[in-house]
């Protein structure tokens, strides 16, 4: 991008900056995202993984869970708990 920058200008920003992005996405490594890896848990896995859910949230039913993650703030956190939890469950 600043090579792109220094030999075109404004022009050059832009080219080195959207080639940039295209390259990055080209040489990333794929990975499943989170909802992939838990229909991929094994009914075991995914029991306790809701088991933590529930300890963690105090809820009974996702439907209470709903409840509970109301705002975008708890949804962060709740989808941070989510992650940091499926690999715990799979370690095991």
């Amino acid at each position: 991008m600043i090579l792109g920058g220094v030999v075109g200008g404004q022009r050059g920003v832009a080219f080195g900056g959207i080639l940039g992005i295209f390259l990055g996405y080209a040489i990333s490594d794929d990975y499943p995202s989170l909802i992939d890896v838990i229909k991929r848990l094994t009914d075991e896995e995914k029991k306790e993984l809701w088991m933590k859910c529930r300890e963690h949230f105090g809820v009974a039913t996702r439907e209470t869970l709903n409840t509970v993650i109301d705002t975008e703030e708890k949804k962060v956190a709740f989808l941070k708990f989510l992650k940091r939890t499926v690999k715990e469950v799979k370690r095991t």
